[in-house]
């Protein structure tokens, strides 16, 4: 093992992208732009264009020399698509940009903003030519007619306007009677625009004349993107309702769906022989499909959305993720590759826990269900149901024997094991139980509120023991060190609170953090203490001491996992980016605080 941080996962998807010959899938992230050979798209994909900021679009020039995308932070970035080298950075945007796109002879580059201005640059010296002013919202999508004579701009204003692809002036504008636009495309001959919308319509035009061709009700929920096949004979459209429909673009009339998906649409992009359609989902998969059959060709798997939690193995060989996605996928970390995607239904996943002996992991959702799987298989043993509110925390007795879940229905529930039958439910908190954990001998259970309290009860009478007044707002994360002496607590004010369990009193008040503490975790010795919270730092501490060794960089956004290896050779963090970094706990003396791992 090395002192480099491991990175797992590819970070949240945004867009994809194939390039003009069809060789290469393109997509981009939280993390940078991936690149897949076609020709073998299960072998690991490239990190052709690290980022330093979050990357929402991607748009291959027609020329294939170039690969364009858009920032959370409003910039354009242009990379050479051979060595991705950075070859210059477009400005003038006041928000994230959130489409861009080469014209037809890729010497320009257009881009929407949220600040409601399409923008258009020279692609080749950076100059920006023009600031299309016009729409009354934010400006989703654009795009360039195949000719390059005209771009067309959507917008949550509800209407598609349609520019000068030279001169930049407005030539007309279409209504979609007030729905907003997410997704804008032209056929392949420039005959026919289609717009995508968030009533769940698409609206299909005569290019030429801005007549209406047809009115699809496509889908129950919102447009997320169109798509025209290459041959112009098909439009598909995909959804939030995570379905994409292929649709005859001449009669309107739809053909089959490709269904799959558990979760929304985020991109849809045709290769140029129309021989493939490639679909990035909410869940965290690509998915390529055969459109003219339906048939699914390949899932690529390792993107994932914002980590909510995560656990290890009691063997230090697996990693657990649960994330925003509503997808359990569990790490193989010798390998440093997936080993297991476990989907379900929206907000079937809030919270997960992995069982001591390994073989079971419990998920908690949304609707107050707990779902028992099985950790190798991935299949579901039992549901366990009595939460009336999501539940928002689980943790496993040290023995395996009994599950503690936390609900926002104001109650902590335990569950036997053997059985599968609730218990007992523990009462008297005040709002949502946001965290809970057991004591190492499994003889005292803490649980920490929306109150401010954290309480504690003892196991063998099922009696409280204590209640402490954090007086910190929120109680997120709790654990106590390995010896059962200390609890520990992170605190919505930005601290850590810690309490002595045989004198019941106050004995640390850690501070550091830039933002509510989410999370935290003893080493297996009781030697450190790390910490996480909203402002992307981890916070690693002498629990000796009570003293900052070092703060972690590296992720982006709120880190709302963090645990310590069995054996306490790395501290597995989860983060808002959509990666876990594996950092090496190296015996080493104390260096000065904020430093970075090496």
């Amino acid at each position: 093992m090395t002192a480099e941080t491991i990175i797992l996962g590819q970070g949240r998807l945004a867009e994809i992208t194939w390039s003009p010959d069809g060789a290469a899938l393109a997509a981009v992230g939280s993390v940078g732009m991936w690149v897949y050979a076609a020709a073998d798209l299960d072998a690991a994909p490239r990190l052709l264009a690290p980022a330093d900021e979050e990357l929402l679009c991607v748009a291959w020039s027609p020329d294939g020399t170039m690969l364009a995308a858009g920032t959370e932070n409003g910039t354009v970035c242009v990379w050479d698509a051979v060595t991705g080298t950075l070859q210059r950075v477009l400005e003038g945007a006041y928000d994230a940009v959130s489409s861009v796109m080469f014209s037809p002879d890729s010497r320009l580059v257009a881009s929407a903003s949220d600040d409601r201005v399409v923008r258009v640059w020279e692609a080749a010296t950076g100059n920006k030519l023009h600031a299309l002013i016009g729409h009354g919202g934010t400006v989703f999508s654009v795009a360039y007619s195949p000719d390059g004579s005209a771009l067309a701009s959507g917008s949550n204003d509800g209407s598609v306007a349609i520019w000068d692809g030279e001169t930049g002036e407005p030539v007309r504008r279409l209504a979609t009677d007030g729905a907003f636009v997410n997704s804008v495309a032209y056929s392949p001959d420039g005959a026919v625009l289609v717009a995508g919308c968030v009533d769940g319509v698409a609206w299909v035009w005569d290019a030429a004349a801005g007549r209406i061709r047809h009115v699809i009700e496509a889908h129950d929920g919102t447009v997320e993107r169109v798509a025209v096949s290459p041959d112009g004979v098909t439009l598909a459209t995909g959804g939030d309702d995570g379905d994409v429909v292929l649709w005859d673009i001449t009669t309107g009339g739809d053909r089959f769906t490709l269904a799959g998906h558990t979760g929304g649409v985020l991109s849809l992009a045709y290769s140029p022989d129309g021989s493939r359609l490639a679909v990035g989902s909410w869940d965290g998969a690509i998915r390529v499909w055969n459109p003219v059959d339906g048939s699914l060709l390949h899932t690529l798997h390792g993107f994932m959305d914002t980590v909510r939690g995560l656990a290890w193995s009691p063997d230090g060989r697996v990693v657990l993720t649960v994330s925003a996605d509503d997808v359990l996928r569990l790490w193989d970390i010798e390998n440093r590759r997936l080993r297991h995607v476990i989907s379900g239904d929206p907000g079937w996943a809030l919270c997960v826990a992995h069982g001591p002996a390994g073989a079971v992991l419990a998920a908690g959702a949304e609707d107050g269900a707990i779902t028992l799987i099985n950790g190798a298989s991935g299949d579901e043993i039992m549901a366990l149901e009595g939460h009336v509110q999501p539940v928002l925390a689980l943790a496993f007795s040290p023995d395996g024997l009994l599950l503690a879940s936390a609900g926002a229905d104001s109650t902590v529930r335990i569950w036997d094991m053997t059985t599968g039958q609730h218990e007992r439910t523990l009462s008297g908190y005040i709002g949502a139980v946001l965290s809970v954990a057991w004591s190492p001998d499994g003889a005292l259970l803490a649980a920490g509120a929306q109150d401010g309290f954290l309480r504690v009860t003892d196991t063998a009478q099922w009696q409280r023991l204590y209640s402490f007044d954090c007086d910190a707002g929120q109680i997120p994360g709790v654990a106590f060190s390995p010896d059962g002496s200390i609890l520990a607590a992170a605190c919505e004010n930005q601290r850590v609170r810690l309490w002595g369990m045989e004198s019941g009193t106050a004995v640390g008040d850690l501070s550091g953090h830039q933002g509510a503490v989410l999370r935290v975790a003893y080493s297996p010795d009781g030697t450190r203490l790390v910490s996480s919270g909203q402002g992307a730092d981890v916070c690693l501490w002498d629990s000796l001491r009570d003293s900052l060794v070092r703060v972690l960089d590296g992720h982006r956004y709120e880190v709302a996992g963090a645990a310590f290896s069995p054996d306490g050779s790395l501290l597995a963090t989860g983060g808002g980016d959509g990666t876990v970094r594996l950092w090496p706990m190296r015996d080493q003396a104390d260096s000065a605080a904020n430093s970075e791992v090496e």
